[in-house]
């Protein structure tokens, strides 16, 4: 397998690895936010306990993985952030089941 494909593999895994950053980015796909934003959405509204730290951290991974920009004061989605959250949303919507497999003669 080429180098570089192996490392953008475990660039996604990455970003896909903590829940919360692929929480964030169905919040952002919502439109832009601040950090206030992801405070309340985080410890408000979730009721997940999240100090300004982790998300700082969780948001840096974003940036530094292109899923985020941040443009003035307000952290926006890209289209890579965005087709990654589409293809969680259709991955956790996938039927589990195996699919029967037919054999002609």
């Amino acid at each position: 397998m080429d180098k570089n494909k192996v490392k953008e593999i475990l660039n996604v895994s990455s970003v896909f690895a903590s829940p919360k950053r692929m929480l964030l980015l169905e919040f952002f796909s919502q439109g832009p936010k601040k950090w206030a934003d992801m405070n309340a959405f985080f410890n408000e509204e979730l009721k997940i306990p999240t100090s300004v730290s982790e998300v700082y951290k969780h948001i840096h991974v974003l940036e530094d993985h292109d899923y985020v920009v941040k443009k003035g004061t307000r952290f926006i989605i890209t289209k890579k952030g965005k087709v990654a959250i589409d293809l969680a949303k259709q991955i956790a919507n996938t039927d589990p089941k195996i699919p029967k497999v037919e054999f002609e003669f």
